[in-house]
């Protein structure tokens, strides 16, 4: 048998592929965090992280950036390390920008299993 394989398998149990059975694959304390803002100034790069709640973990997340649209992009948006919050960074275009600007994580967090 193969990946996407339109053959039909008898007795084929799929606890036994991944060691759970349909109850334990819910998702349960669905919750958004959402973090602090950066300065509110021109430097560049800005950093922000935001943490799930102690016993959660991230499902996923992003940016938000306030102020200077078309002038500052995304570099990383990824879970933590621990998979327990979102990191987010964010740089200037090109020469940058004088005016200000600011950035901020937000994350969707639940119970871990």
């Amino acid at each position: 048998m193969t990946v996407n394989s339109r053959t039909k398998v008898d007795l084929l149990n799929a606890d036994l592929l991944d060691g759970m059975d349909s109850t334990e694959l819910s998702i349960s304390g669905l919750e958004r965090v959402v973090g602090s803002y950066s300065a509110f100034d021109s430097n560049e790069p800005k950093q922000a992280f935001v943490g799930c709640p102690p016993g959660k973990r991230v499902l996923g997340g992003g940016p938000i950036i306030n102020g200077e649209p078309g002038k500052v992009v995304v570099t990383l948006s990824v879970p933590s390390n621990t998979a327990d919050g979102w990191v987010v960074e964010a740089w200037e275009i090109g020469a940058g920008t004088t005016g200000n600007w600011s950035l901020h994580s937000e994350a969707t967090c639940a119970n871990a299993q």
